[in-house]
C-alpha cells in the first residue's frame, strides 16, 4: 500500500443524534451528536488498509482504555483513550465509547463531537412511562432516527452549531491570553488551566490524581471557546500517554529488566507518546531477550549439574568397590589369622623338637 495520508481521517462522517440525559426539575432532554463505531472502522480500512491498523483494550484503575494503532513507516503508533458506560449496555457501550474516543485522537469525527448540544422539551410516554423528547409541534421523537431527522431539519433553518463555533473562534482569536500555549504532543503539559480553582497553573504541574480526574471527567462546555478546544486537545494527548507511562513502569519492575533506575529517571523528563511507545517496545524486547538468555543459562547449569552428578556417581561407585575390596581383604585376614597363628606355632614347636 502507498504511504498513508492521515489527513483523510479528518473527513466528515455521517452522524446521528441521541438523548444523553434529561435534566431534573425542568425535564429538558439534552441531545448530543455521535457516530457509529462501524463507520470509524470503515474509514480506517479505506485510509490505512485493513492490515495497517488495529485496536486493543486494557483496564487501568478500573477504567477501560482502547488503543487504536496505525502502522506508519513500518512502525506501529498507538493512541489511547478511555470510555464511559452507556445506560443500555454497560460493557459494550464502554468499549465502543473508548474506541470512538481513541479514533478522535487520530482526528476522526472531531467536528461531530464539537457540535453544540441541542435541548428539547419532553413529555411522558404513554407506552413506557418515561420522559421522551418532542419537536416544536409536540410530536414525540421516540428513537434516534426520528430525533436525527428533526434536528437536521432544524439545521436547514438555523446555521450549523459547528459554523457558529467557528465564527465565535474567529472573533475571539485575537483575545487569547498572553500565556496561551497551543497543545501539541510535546507542549501539552505547559498548557495553562484557564478555569476553576487551578486557574493559572500549568497542567503538568498539577498532582497526578488531579490530572487523572480531568482526563476522566472533563467535558467541554456547550459554548466552546478556543481555550476550551485547546484544553480538549491537551487532554487527548494526556489520555494517550497515561497508559503508556503506566505500562512502562510495570515493565521496569520486571525481574528480567535491568535498567529500572534509568527508566524511572527518564520518565521525569516527560517524553512524548511516540518516544514512550518506542521505550515500551524496547523494554518488551529486552525482557524477552533476557528471559531467553536466562533460560539458556539455566539449561547449561542443569547440564553441568547433570555431568557433575554422573561424575560423583562414578566416584561413589569406585569408592564403594574399593571399600568392599578392602573390607573383604580385612575380613579374609581376620578369618585366616587363627590358622596362620596355629601354623606358625606348629612350626615353632617342630623347630624346638629338633
Amino acid at each position: 500500500m502507498d504511504k498513508i495520508d492521515l489527513s483523510q481521517l479528518s473527513v466528515e462522517l455521517d452522524y446521528q443524534w441521541k438523548v444523553q440525559s434529561i435534566t431534573k426539575g425542568s425535564n429538558i432532554a439534552i441531545c448530543v451528536a455521535y457516530i457509529d463505531a462501524r463507520d470509524a472502522m470503515d474509514l480506517l480500512d479505506r485510509v490505512c488498509g485493513q492490515e495497517n491498523w488495529t485496536r486493543e483494550y486494557k483496564e487501568i484503575n478500573h477504567s477501560l482504555y482502547c488503543g487504536v494503532s496505525i502502522k506508519i513507516n513500518s512502525e506501529w503508533i498507538t493512541k489511547w483513550d478511555l470510555g464511559t458506560e452507556s445506560k443500555e449496555e454497560k460493557e459494550k457501550g464502554e468499549a465502543s465509547d473508548a474506541f470512538k474516543r481513541a479514533c478522535v485522537s487520530w482526528g476522526i469525527a472531531r467536528g461531530c463531537y464539537r457540535k453544540e448540544e441541542i435541548r428539547l422539551k419532553t413529555v411522558t410516554s404513554k407506552y413506557t412511562g418515561k420522559l421522551v423528547p418532542i419537536d416544536h409541534k409536540g410530536n414525540v421523537l421516540y428513537n434516534s432516527k426520528s430525533l436525527t431527522k428533526y434536528i437536521r431539519s432544524m439545521d436547514e433553518k438555523i446555521p450549523d452549531p459547528e459554523y457558529r463555533q467557528s465564527s465565535v473562534k474567529a472573533k475571539k482569536e485575537d483575545q487569547l491570553p498572553e500565556d496561551f500555549i497551543k497543545a501539541t504532543e510535546d507542549t501539552w503539559r505547559d498548557v495553562i488551566v484557564h478555569f476553576g480553582k487551578h486557574k493559572g497553573v500549568k497542567f503538568g504541574d498539577l498532582p497526578y490524581n488531579t490530572r487523572f480526574g480531568f482526563t476522566e471527567n472533563w467535558k467541554p462546555p456547550a459554548k466552546e471557546t478556543p481555550q476550551d478546544a485547546n484544553f480538549e486537545i491537551m487532554l487527548a494527548h494526556a489520555r494517550t500517554e497515561q497508559p503508556l507511562r503506566e505500562e512502562l513502569k510495570k515493565l521496569a519492575n520486571n525481574r528480567f529488566f535491568d535498567k529500572k533506575d534509568a527508566v524511572i529517571e527518564w520518565l521525569k523528563s516527560y517524553p512524548n507518546a511516540t518516544a514512550l511507545q518506542e521505550a515500551v517496545n524496547r523494554a518488551k524486547a529486552t525482557i524477552k531477550h533476557n528471559e531467553k538468555l536466562t533460560s539458556i543459562e539455566e539449561e547449561d547449569l542443569d547440564s553441568l549439574f547433570a555431568d557433575q552428578r554422573d561424575q560423583d556417581t562414578k566416584k561413589e561407585g569406585s569408592l564403594k568397590v574399593s571399600s568392599l575390596a578392602l573390607s573383604f581383604s580385612f575380613g579374609s585376614f581376620l578369618f585366616l589369622s587363627p590358622f596362620l597363628l596355629c601354623a606358625t606355632s606348629n612350626c615353632s614347636c617342630s623347630a624346638s623338637s629338633v
